[in-house]
């Protein structure tokens, strides 16, 4: 091998990288929960300082959420808001295509709105389908909404932990992280 390099290294790389791709779901909250908590704990810190940690971190957690509330106080009702638009506006433009197929069928001859009427018939059966389709979808999403709050749930814990742990944890980062600067060089 070039450069000196094993082929059990190679294989322990790879073997590491499968079993970080196969547990994604668990290490992405998980280092998202690492990297926030590196991100607030000079806040925590600070507050720390005041009072105890435990104090702190529920301080911080408290105002990330009383933001979070805030905002989605002023999203979700716009948003709702927009929703409704739409659907009201899909609405009326169904009912003035309605009626102009009703006024245009008027002028047909029969055979010509029999016609009309079972290709009408059949986009109908398309429109069925659609909307089965869109439940299905819907299911689909309820899954995908229950998978964000189990990663959201294991984000929190894995946050708290840290924020509470982060002065006997920083060491053994440091030291790992200039053990990692020291192999590169």
């Amino acid at each position: 091998m070039p450069n000196g390099i094993k082929p059990a290294a190679i294989l322990a790389v790879v073997v590491g990288l499968t079993i970080l791709y196969f547990a994604r779901a668990v290490v992405t909250p998980l280092l998202c929960a690492f990297l926030a908590a590196f991100m607030v704990e000079p806040l925590v810190a600070r507050i720390a300082g005041k009072s105890n940690r435990p104090v702190a971190v529920a301080l911080t957690l408290a105002a990330l959420a009383a933001g979070i509330f805030v905002v989605m106080i002023f999203v979700v009702p716009k948003a709702l808001h927009e929703a409704a638009r739409a659907a009201a506006a899909v609405g009326q433009n169904i009912s003035a295509l309605n009626a102009a197929l009703q006024t245009w069928m008027g002028a047909m001859p029969d055979d010509v709105k029999t016609q009309v009427a079972d290709a009408l018939t059949a986009v109908g059966g398309k429109i069925l389908s659609l909307g089965a389709g869109a439940i299905g979808a819907g299911i689909g999403l309820l899954g995908g909404i229950l998978s964000a709050v189990s990663q959201t749930v294991l984000f929190l814990l894995g946050f708290v932990f840290l924020m509470l742990d982060y002065p006997r944890l920083r060491p053994g980062f440091l030291n790992l992280l200039a053990a990692l600067g020291s192999n590169t060089a």
